[in-house]
């Protein structure tokens, strides 16, 4: 009878085994319900801001993005990432971190706009989560509310949309996982850290956190507030900072200066920024710095009419009513520290972390694009995070009171706003889409800037619009009179018209707004030469030689009159291929072959004019030469499609038809919609008897807008296989 109860022990055996994998499996699962839960609301942000965006991803490159990308060689090879570390003067500023990553980012996807807006959009997100995580930490009621609304809130668009901002949205990532980092050291894992004359956390905390500091810095120096803000938070939530907390405080900031003042000196220096522009008086900018402040928060408040630029308002120290701007920043800052035993300190906190972040873009130091507005949206991307938390909190207190106890109601009634901001986003970030569209919608929303009626007229000008480009010159100059770019440019459009006299009238007035400009004294020679006044028009040649930093870049018949005259023999520098081209246009080309030998000798690396000698080398009969011009233009840039295009045909007339297959193809390769590679390859193909391919290639050729020739057609049909007849 035994056998019997043995089975029922291992039956009862196998049963427990089976409640305990189904306890273990229950056990994993529940935990996977709790990892999805807690995870559900990072991803729903995630996803919102990415929806919010759709239209960025879909948007071009627009203005600067060509210096920060399309046209920066230090993005083209191994050397350049050397350069950006290395060299300050090697782009626009010296963030070399930012530029890494468009570095990196032309590697793998070269300059498809797309792979360099997703990224933007997903720096902006993540910095939002980390919104959220830096005010749980700090206990500031609604810190997911915060997170939302700040990647949701319109005038975060400029530096999403907009390619060359990589830096602002970089910079903010890591300026905020360093500040939680921070945090982390000086209030420990706990909610509210403790008082203690040592910080709560590890040291290695501190030290990643100013690591992390100093890779924002290099990615965007306005982050050198960081820890003057770290500071004034600390202080609000332990009431003082400790001795060690202060000697990391100090390195932070001692290293944020250094770095702000090398950025101040490169925009003075390297970037442009002095001049009449930057004039103000102390008083002056004080006047500024407080209408800034109102203008942005103004902004966040009620988002109506974000430009791109925005009216560059006089400031009239003179004005009584300039001054109620600094009283209300002062009756403001007054009322909040009065009151902060009543309503907590929280409200005086947002506002003084608003205006120590927003700091260097209030006018107290030079900033390039004040040029053109005082005010860019760009500007308050982190400074907009205290009055964000301030709002978020206020918000979740109201409704926790509203609908005490019923998350749902809390939600739902926030579900409205949020939609409401990423639909204002969403529209703005179409702004973005283009060029033209961007200054089109931006003259709209902002109908005095300048800046952006020039840029509009000068896209209007290069599509044959010269009467809309006329118009928008026009209302620049009405917009600021003494804008000499505007004045210049009309006055082109004139004397193209045989308006010469009214052409003379604009550039003299651009000349007096811009004493020294070289390009204007060169077109006021070409109006007065047209107008018969030759001595006059030499004279202003003369001028504009002295005045031009590198003569080259000016027109071809100021080089030709001067070198006619003997005043140009030798050209200096860069020059040479100016005389190169005028040389090559008149039909001189053995003479402008060279001057290009020249211009390679002062400058070997210059891509320019390699390909313009190869070519000319080619028509000249000389294909060895030539195809040497070529491999060295493809050197320094192995991705260049024009240089793989003229390879190809340098080798096909050499009669090397494998190379010169091999060269049409990757040149459509790296532009299939090269319509001239395709006629080519499709021409060689035939000698090489690949009728069918030729076949194919010929209509790529044809839906590229390229007709080929009859003769060759003729011949392809005579070649095409035709279909055996049938008996009779």
């Amino acid at each position: 009878m035994w056998i019997p109860a043995r089975c029922d022990n291992m039956a009862a055996m196998a049963a427990r085994r089976n409640r305990e994998a189904a306890g273990e499996e229950g056990s994993r699962f529940a935990d996977l319900a709790r990892r999805f839960r807690s995870g559900l609301p990072a991803l729903l942000l995630v996803v919102g801001v990415a929806v919010a965006y759709v239209p960025a991803l879909r948007a071009g490159f627009v203005w600067d993005d060509d210096f920060y990308v399309t046209d920066n060689p230090t993005l083209r090879d191994a050397a350049g990432l050397g350069r950006i570390w290395l060299k300050t003067d090697a782009n626009p500023q010296y963030y070399p971190v930012t530029f890494t990553t468009f570095w990196l980012q032309y590697r793998v996807g070269g300059i498809d706009p797309f792979g360099y807006h997703l990224l933007n959009v997903l720096l902006h997100a993540g910095s939002a989560l980390l919104l959220w995580r830096v005010l749980r930490k700090l206990r500031i009621p609604g810190a997911l509310l915060a997170g939302w609304i700040f990647g949701l809130h319109p005038v975060m668009v400029e530096s999403v949309a907009w390619v060359t901002e990589r830096k602002n949205v970089l910079s903010g990532i890591l300026f905020l996982v360093s500040a939680l980092l921070f945090l982390r050291f000086s209030l420990g894992d706990g909610e509210e850290g403790r008082a203690s004359d040592r910080p709560a956390g590890p040291r290695r905390l501190a030290a990643l956190s100013l690591a992390l500091f100093v890779l924002a810095l290099l990615a965007k120096s306005v982050t050198a507030t960081l820890p003057v803000a770290l500071a004034l938070l600390i202080v609000w939530k332990r009431r003082r900072v400790t001795r060690e907390e202060a000697v990391w405080l100090g390195a932070m900031l001692a290293i944020g200066a250094g770095m702000g003042l090398l950025t101040a000196r490169l925009e003075s220096l390297q970037v442009g920024a002095r001049g009449a522009d930057w004039s103000l008086t102390a008083v002056q900018k004080t006047l500024l710095a407080s209408r800034l402040i109102v203008f942005y928060l103004g902004k966040l408040v009620w988002p109506s009419k974000l430009a791109f630029f925005y009216e560059r308002w006089a400031i009239d120290a003179g004005n009584p009513a300039a001054y109620l701007f600094p009283a209300a920043i002062a009756a403001a800052a007054a009322a909040l520290w009065r009151l902060r035993r009543r309503i907590g300190g929280g409200p005086l906190v947002a506002f003084l972390y608003f205006g120590i972040v927003l700091f260097p873009a209030l006018g107290f130091f030079r900033v390039y694009p004040m040029r053109y507005s005082w005010a860019a949206d760009h500007f308050q991307y982190l400074a907009a995070l205290g009055p964000i938390a301030l709002l978020s909190a206020a918000l979740a207190v109201v409704s926790a009171n509203w609908a005490a106890g019923d998350r749902r109601a809390r939600t739902a009634a926030a579900i409205p706003v949020l939609a409401l901001l990423g639909a204002l986003t969403w529209r703005q970030a179409g702004d973005y889409r283009d060029l033209e569209t961007l200054w089109r919608r931006t003259v709209e929303k902002s109908p005095r800037a300048f800046t952006a009626h020039c840029a509009l007229a000068g896209l209007l000008g290069r599509e044959g619009d010269g009467e809309g480009a006329a118009r928008h010159f026009e209302l620049a100059i009405e917009a600021k009179p003494d804008y000499a770019d505007a004045l210049n440019s009309l006055g082109t459009i004139r004397a193209g018209q045989r308006r010469v006299t009214e052409a003379i009238d604009l550039y003299r007035r651009a000349l007096r707004a811009a004493p020294e400009n070289a390009i204007v004294h060169y077109n006021l020679a070409g109006a007065l030469e047209a107008s018969g006044r030759a001595d006059e028009a030499m004279a202003e040649f003369e001028t504009a030689i002295r005045c031009s930093p590198d003569p080259s870049k000016l027109g071809n018949d100021v080089w030709l009159a001067l070198y006619r005259r003997g005043m140009l023999s030798p050209p200096p520098g860069r020059a040479q291929r100016g005389l190169a081209r005028l040389l090559a246009e008149r039909g001189r080309a053995r003479d402008a072959i060279g001057h290009y030998r020249l211009a390679l000798t002062e400058d070997p690396s210059s891509r320019e004019s390699l390909l313009e000698m190869g070519r000319l080398l080619t028509d000249t009969g000389d294909q060895e030469e030539a195809a040497h011009c070529f491999e060295s233009a493809l050197r320094l840039e192995p991705r260049d499609p024009a240089a793989h295009l003229e390879m190809g045909l340098v080798q096909e007339r050499r009669g090397d038809l494998s190379r010169a297959l091999l060269e049409y193809r990757e040149t459509i390769r790296l532009d299939p919609r090269s319509a001239v590679a395709h006629h080519n390859l499709a021409v060689v193909l035939l000698r090489t008897g690949d009728t069918a391919g030729a076949w194919r290639e010929t209509l790529m050729a044809k839906a590229g807008g390229l007709e080929a020739r009859p003769e060759f057609l003729r011949e392809l049909s005579s070649r095409m296989p035709r279909p055996p007849t049938a008996p009779p």
